[in-house]
């Protein structure tokens, strides 16, 4: 098995455009394939794609990381089922939870941008990066989020006091996997 990741990770240096490409690509996927892990509310759903955003954004690096999420934001503007529950469309991403989508790649650039400043070599830098990543994802959503709710409504009871205990764990676990992820394919 360590000699097949020893391969591919020649292969991708060999073939550095096409390898980014791909990257992106399966990044952009893995994003969509964890946003149907779902639970629907209101007005903002909470969903596994945050912390497919925080993986992918830190193993990715900045390029391909912003790459990814504008891939999957493409993919969902052209209404694939790739947003929570199945969505697509561009309405989407123009509704009451499209901020914290269009954050995404903000987000994954300053993810990637820590990650090719080094942070993946300290658990706690790399924990900080997803922190920092996930108050751009709130700057952004609660910001668009204001737009949609009626009066009387607290945006930040709504957008944000549900999320936190959640992304502050996907903070943590996205941490836990990359890290060492990181750490074994730098000794191949």
């Amino acid at each position: 098995m360590i000699s097949q990741l020893s391969q591919a990770k020649q292969w991708f240096a060999a073939n550095e455009k096409l390898g980014f490409w791909i990257k992106a690509f399966v990044g952009a996927n893995l994003i969509a394939l964890f946003a149907q892990i779902s639970i629907p509310l209101p007005y903002v759903p909470i969903t596994g794609q945050t912390l497919a955003v925080l993986v992918v954004g830190l193993a990715l690096g900045s390029k391909a990381g912003a790459t990814a999420a504008a891939i999957y934001l493409l993919e969902g503007a052209m209404g694939l089922p790739v947003f929570a529950g199945g969505a697509g469309g561009f309405a989407r991403i123009l509704g009451a939870s499209g901020g914290y989508l269009l954050s995404y790649v903000p987000a994954m650039f300053l993810l990637g941008y820590f990650s090719d400043k080094g942070a993946l070599e300290s658990l706690w830098k790399t924990a900080l990066a997803a922190l920092l990543a996930s108050v751009v994802i709130y700057a952004f959503g609660l910001i668009q989020l204001s737009f949609f709710l009626p009066a009387g409504k607290s945006v930040l009871a709504v957008g944000l006091y549900p999320f936190i205990a959640g992304d502050l764990l996907k903070a943590a676990l996205a941490s836990v996997l990359v890290v060492p992820t990181h750490r074994l394919f730098s000794k191949l």
